[in-house]
């Protein structure tokens, strides 16, 4: 069982494996419980799928990706609804169809 940090990486230490010793900038993502297009969306924002009711035979909501704007290829999901559907509030679990009561599927 190796003991001491040169057993471990070797003579030259954390060097020998690429290790520079230099850290690069940190970056903070800030917690946002109900982020809206308007606030935190970076203009990059695309409908993704449906959310379908099978037993209706109906799309109840469309799932719509926005981009953070402070984190470039991560992403919040909005619900928009389709028809006489409840709107659903960012950050929140989607209801069931509101016709038969029965879970939704993506599509």
């Amino acid at each position: 069982m190796p003991d001491t940090w040169g057993d471990i990486h070797g003579p030259e230490g954390p060097r020998a494996q690429g290790f520079s010793g230099q850290r690069g900038p940190r970056h903070d993502t800030p917690l946002v419980r109900r982020p809206t297009c308007a606030e935190h969306c970076s203009g990059s924002h695309a409908r993704e799928s449906d959310l379908y009711c099978a037993h209706c035979a109906r799309t109840v909501y469309e799932v719509w990706t926005h981009e953070w704007a402070w984190t470039s290829g991560h992403y919040f999901y909005e619900f928009r609804p389709v028809g006489d559907a409840p709107a659903v509030p960012p950050g929140t679990p989607v209801p069931p169809c509101v016709e038969c009561g029965r879970g939704l599927v993506r599509r």
